[in-house]
């Protein structure tokens, strides 16, 4: 059974990449959750992807650059992220 880490609706958290969100349902997963049914293959169909290997926004004209990298649609973006980051005080 696949899991979320290869669906297409899986948004991996931008700082911490094996946890994100899924489009479909609005609660945070495991990256190794077990798919459910709204389960679909991950497909690189967006003009702006997110690379978790290179944390940034990738063209897919540079996918060829990110080859055996984990490509995703988009990232999920935390709001409240600059609680857990250490300051630069």
């Amino acid at each position: 059974m696949p899991s979320c880490k290869e669906c297409r609706w899986w948004r991996p958290d931008v700082f911490f990449v094996y946890i994100g969100d899924c489009n479909k349902k609005p609660n945070a997963f495991d990256r190794d959750n077990k798919s459910c049914n709204d389960f679909e293959w991950n497909k690189i169909d967006a003009e702006f992807l997110w690379c978790t290997d290179c944390r940034t926004t990738i063209h897919k004209s540079e996918i060829g650059k990110h080859k055996k990298h984990a490509i995703y649609c988009e990232a999920h973006m935390d709001y409240d992220a600059h609680e857990y980051i250490k300051s630069g005080d």
